[in-house]
Protein backbone atom coordinates (compact mmCIF):
# COMPACT_ATOMS: atom_id res chain seq x y z
CA UNK A 1 0.00 0.00 0.00
CA UNK A 2 1.42 3.33 -1.02
CA UNK A 3 0.53 5.26 2.11
CA UNK A 4 2.20 2.60 4.26
CA UNK A 5 5.39 4.65 4.88
CA UNK A 6 3.19 7.48 6.24
CA UNK A 7 2.25 5.64 9.44
CA UNK A 8 4.38 3.93 12.05
CA UNK A 9 4.45 0.16 11.94
CA UNK A 10 3.68 -2.05 9.02
CA UNK A 11 0.90 -4.39 7.96
CA UNK A 12 1.43 -7.93 6.73
CA UNK A 13 0.27 -8.37 3.14
CA UNK A 14 -2.65 -10.75 3.99
CA UNK A 15 -4.14 -7.98 6.13
CA UNK A 16 -3.85 -5.54 3.25
CA UNK A 17 -5.33 -8.01 0.78
CA UNK A 18 -8.39 -8.59 3.00
CA UNK A 19 -9.20 -4.90 2.63
CA UNK A 20 -9.30 -4.94 -1.17
CA UNK A 21 -12.71 -3.80 -2.34
CA UNK A 22 -13.55 -1.74 0.73
CA UNK A 23 -13.75 2.05 0.40
CA UNK A 24 -10.28 3.58 0.65
CA UNK A 25 -10.95 5.81 3.64
CA UNK A 26 -12.59 2.93 5.54
CA UNK A 27 -9.66 0.62 4.82
CA UNK A 28 -7.03 3.17 5.82
CA UNK A 29 -8.98 4.11 8.95
CA UNK A 30 -8.95 0.43 9.93
CA UNK A 31 -5.19 0.16 9.45
CA UNK A 32 -4.56 3.34 11.41
CA UNK A 33 -6.94 2.19 14.15
CA UNK A 34 -5.08 -1.10 14.52
CA UNK A 35 -1.74 0.74 14.77
CA UNK A 36 -3.09 3.19 17.35
CA UNK A 37 -4.70 0.44 19.47
CA UNK A 38 -1.46 -1.54 19.42
CA UNK A 39 0.24 1.48 21.02
CA UNK A 40 -2.63 2.07 23.46
CA UNK A 41 -3.65 5.30 21.77
CA UNK A 42 -7.31 4.60 20.94
CA UNK A 43 -8.87 5.83 17.71
CA UNK A 44 -6.65 7.60 15.19
CA UNK A 45 -7.26 11.30 14.62
CA UNK A 46 -9.13 12.23 11.45
CA UNK A 47 -6.07 14.22 10.35
CA UNK A 48 -4.00 11.02 10.27
CA UNK A 49 -6.59 9.21 8.16
CA UNK A 50 -6.81 12.26 5.86
CA UNK A 51 -3.00 12.18 5.46
CA UNK A 52 -3.04 8.47 4.63
CA UNK A 53 -5.75 8.97 2.02
CA UNK A 54 -3.87 11.92 0.51
CA UNK A 55 -0.58 9.97 0.36
CA UNK A 56 -2.29 7.02 -1.33
CA UNK A 57 -4.12 9.19 -3.87
CA UNK A 58 -1.04 11.31 -4.64
CA UNK A 59 0.97 8.18 -5.37
CA UNK A 60 -1.79 6.63 -7.45
CA UNK A 61 -2.47 9.75 -9.51
CA UNK A 62 1.22 10.25 -10.23
CA UNK A 63 1.85 6.69 -11.42
CA UNK A 64 -1.41 5.09 -12.51
CA UNK A 65 -1.43 5.89 -16.22
CA UNK A 66 2.24 4.98 -16.69
CA UNK A 67 1.88 1.66 -14.88
CA UNK A 68 -1.56 0.34 -15.84
CA UNK A 69 -1.42 -2.81 -17.96
CA UNK A 70 -4.05 -5.29 -19.09
CA UNK A 71 -3.88 -8.78 -17.70
CA UNK A 72 -1.92 -11.09 -20.02
CA UNK A 73 -4.12 -12.42 -22.82
CA UNK A 74 -7.14 -10.38 -21.66
CA UNK A 75 -7.71 -8.75 -25.06
CA UNK A 76 -7.38 -12.05 -26.93
CA UNK A 77 -9.76 -13.74 -24.48
CA UNK A 78 -12.36 -11.00 -24.83
CA UNK A 79 -12.05 -11.12 -28.61
CA UNK A 80 -12.63 -14.91 -28.63
CA UNK A 81 -15.64 -14.54 -26.36
CA UNK A 82 -17.10 -11.85 -28.63
CA UNK A 83 -16.54 -14.03 -31.70
CA UNK A 84 -18.42 -16.88 -29.99
CA UNK A 85 -21.22 -14.48 -29.05
CA UNK A 86 -20.69 -15.53 -25.43
CA UNK A 87 -23.08 -13.95 -22.96
CA UNK A 88 -22.04 -13.08 -19.44
CA UNK A 89 -23.51 -10.94 -16.76
CA UNK A 90 -27.21 -10.26 -16.47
Amino acid sequence: MHSRPTWPGSRPDPVLVRGVGTPLREQLHGHASDAHRARGQGAPPDALVDALVAAYLDHNRARHDAEIRPFPDALATLTRLRMRASRWGS
